[in-house]
């Protein structure tokens, strides 16, 4: 059995953050915590208690190549998986499991995105650990499936089988987002868990999936603008699931990342600036570090300045963020974007 490496998926363009996150500096390399670490930096540093430096991959656009570089200087530069172009997930996994083959084709490898949020990262990293183990001992995929904690309809779900006293379970099937109505019940039948899109398999068992599931991988620009869930993992047969509860959160929506911010006793969220409230519960307010916000009788708001664009709008409503957002953009173009 060769080495342990761990592939960060890092190429997305972050528009769900939109202002604050733009093409040219997409979330992964902000600090949103204001804790002086980009995500990237976070997710670097967490894998790296586990995996040496050199065994791990950073895959990432070419547009964000200098980016890396700068914010992980510790990572060797030929571990940087460069995308030519834009494409989803799928294309971005072939391209670093390719060059960790070349590098240790017995390997075992997790996949993982670079926006995570853990608040218990011993527990985490446990779990990680025997994912590692069990993909080398059953030659399955295994997925890390995340304890639920309330019916979140943003995040896909993974169904197991019934034996509850397994460390690493079958998964019976993938769930898309759901409706809240099935959402409450998948937590209530305790046979229901998050999936964190946290993949662990051995490198043999990845590459022949690869090449039975998806054509022309030796030719980037050709593959299918897929997700690797999509293309792979929630297609093969042989899937487990290891369960693990580490306070995890997927920071896609501005609402998520509100969900792990500190509060005020109002339960309002500050990110950065300066504000005085009146009257205002359940905001989450990110400002320029200079700039002075003066706000009343505001509930459940999301205000967001950033450069030369404000954004005001209901902080819960994450459809109607994501098309105002489109429409600044068929307005607009890249102007303000």
């Amino acid at each position: 059995m060769g080495e342990n490496y761990c592939i960060i998926l890092c190429g997305g363009k972050g528009q769900r953050f939109w202002p604050v996150s733009h093409e040219d500096y997409p979330k992964q390399f902000q600090d949103l915590f204001g804790c002086g670490q980009s995500l990237l930096q976070m997710t670097f540093a967490r894998y790296n208690r586990i995996f040496p430096a050199e065994r791990i991959i950073v895959s990432t656009n070419e547009q964000y190549v200098d980016l890396v570089r700068k914010q992980l200087p510790d990572l060797p530069v030929e571990n940087v998986v460069v995308e030519p172009i834009r494409r989803n997930t799928a294309p971005a996994v072939v391209m670093a499991a390719q060059r960790v083959s070349r590098m240790d084709p017995d390997a075992c490898v997790a996949i993982v995105p670079a926006d995570h949020f853990i608040l218990r990262e011993d527990v985490f990293l446990e779990c990680m650990e025997n994912a590692l183990h069990c993909a080398a001992a059953v030659q399955d995929i295994l997925v890390v499936g995340m304890k639920p904690s309330q019916p979140n309809t943003q995040y896909g779900y993974i169904q197991v089988d019934e034996n509850k006293d397994a460390l690493v379970r079958k998964v019976k099937s993938f769930v898309e987002k759901p409706e809240r109505t099935f959402a409450e019940m998948f937590i209530q039948s305790n046979e229901f868990f998050w999936n964190s899109s946290i993949y662990v398999c051995h490198m043999p068992v990845l590459m022949h999936n690869i090449s039975k599931l998806m054509p022309n991988v030796t030719d980037f620009p050709s593959m299918s603008n897929m997700s690797i869930d999509h293309a792979v993992f929630e297609v093969v047969r042989d899937v487990s699931m290891l369960a693990c509860d580490c306070g995890w959160a997927d920071l896609g929506t501005w609402n998520a990342l509100f969900e792990q911010l500190p509060k005020d006793m109002e339960g309002n969220a500050m990110l950065a600036g300066h504000v005085v409230m009146s009257d205002c519960q359940d905001n989450l307010i990110a400002l320029p570090k200079d700039k002075l916000a003066v706000l009343h009788d505001l509930h459940g708001y999301l205000i967001v300045e950033s450069d030369n664009v404000l954004m005001i709008c209901s902080r819960k409503d994450e459809n109607s963020i994501r098309q105002l957002t489109n429409e600044v953009q068929l307005k607009f173009g890249d102007k303000f974007m």
